[in-house]
């Protein structure tokens, strides 16, 4: 009789497994009536890790002990979109809807339950010629079926986040807590993962090379390490305002801020000579930049601007998002400090949080950004 084969990979994916079956299962339970972002993370993290189950009793050989467990599957492949698919939607908008897209996810779910039990079925009544071929071809056309499937949905997922992380920075001047730039780098590798899977599915089913599972398993268990700690401590995200779609800038921020667009007075447009005049005063007479957390709509009261106007305007006269607009005042209003040897009395950092930054990380991004030097390489190039 075969033994079971254990490695150090398989044994990485059964620590996963277990991961994700415990916080999956905490998560599922304690949002159970909530169905808010938590309840669809612990759902996508049992999906997943009922795949790295079925995947690893076969990776150790134990269908050579129990042959049962060959055609016995614990898994529903396309529950993992349907459950990614939700987290992400839950999580950017705070609302759940079933339309068009969520209606086909669970036709492919019920789809492939009528093949899971069909092969169970022709497992537990002995497996022919014909069955065994049958089950081959329709094998195939499943996992083809599924990653299609996936990447549709990945696709959609980033083409979402992207849009509301555009929104993000039409709407706040601080974004950290609300950013979900992780989730879409985490939604980029499950993408590419699922590429190199739909590689490999042609090459088993013409040349039936034997190709280990582990290439797939191990960025599973990884993935679900990193969602699970991730998605645990993301805070469910909550807008009291409506977002203000963005408007496309002709012009990237760099060329912009050395031309020193901002640095003047805005020259009068026609009719929004009043509004532009209103919007310069609240950043250069009110400085109203320093209020670390400042929004759009917080800006629209202040200047008793409409906010879809005021963000028009910001977005096409001065164009740049809300975000740059407010954070590139405070490097601004930095930079002149520095000039003016400030720096010596305070560190950096405390004048960037009376500018209104609210952490040394995005004190230090933006300055990047809008200089193209560290705040230290700028107070050097100074004094050189």
């Amino acid at each position: 009789m075969d033994a079971l084969v254990f490695t150090w990979q398989n044994t990485v994916v059964l620590i996963a497994l277990i991961y994700g079956l415990t916080i999956g299962s905490v998560l599922l339970i304690r949002n159970r009536h909530a169905k808010n972002p938590h309840f669809w993370l612990g759902t996508l993290l049992l999906s997943f890790s009922c795949v790295l189950v079925d995947t690893y009793l076969k990776t150790i050989g134990l269908h050579r002990l129990y042959p049962a467990v060959y055609w016995t599957y614990y898994r529903l492949l396309t529950l993992i979109p349907l459950t990614l698919w939700c987290y992400v939607s839950q999580l950017v908008t705070g609302r759940f809807a079933i339309r068009r897209f969520e209606k086909i996810l669970v036709v492919c779910l019920l789809v492939e339950m009528v093949f899971r039990l069909y092969t169970f079925i022709i497992g537990s009544l002995g497996w022919s010629a014909w069955s065994a071929y049958s089950f081959t071809v329709l094998d195939s056309v499943m996992e083809s079926l599924i990653i299609t499937v996936s990447l549709v949905t990945l696709y959609k997922a980033l083409v979402v986040i992207r849009r509301y992380r555009k929104r993000l920075d039409n709407n706040y001047s601080e974004k950290a807590d609300k950013d979900l730039k992780w989730a879409s780098e985490l939604l980029v590798v499950l993408f590419i993962v699922t590429c190199c899977w739909m590689l490999v599915v042609p090459i088993n089913f013409f040349f039936g090379l034997p190709i280990s599972g582990l290439w797939i398993l191990f960025p599973q268990a990884l993935l679900i390490f990193y969602f699970g700690i991730k998605g645990h401590l993301q805070p469910e995200i909550f807008h009291p305002f409506p977002l203000i779609p963005s408007f496309e800038s002709p012009k990237p921020v760099p060329e912009l801020v050395r031309s020193g667009v901002l640095q003047n007075s805005p020259q009068a447009e026609g009719e929004n000579a009043p509004q532009l005049a209103l919007i310069h005063r609240a950043l250069h007479e009110d400085k109203v930049y320093r209020k670390p957390r400042l929004t759009l709509q917080e800006l629209a009261k202040i200047t008793q601007i409409n906010s879809r106007q005021l963000s028009m305007l910001i977005n096409q006269h001065y164009q740049l998002s809300f975000s740059d607009f407010i954070n590139q005042h405070r490097v601004e209003e930095i930079k002149e400090r520095i000039r003016a040897g400030e720096d010596e009395k305070f560190t950096l950092l405390a004048i960037a949080l009376e500018a209104g930054f609210n952490s040394k990380s995005s004190f230090n991004q933006m300055f990047k950004k809008f200089t193209g030097k560290t705040p230290m390489q700028f107070k050097k190039a100074l004094t050189a």
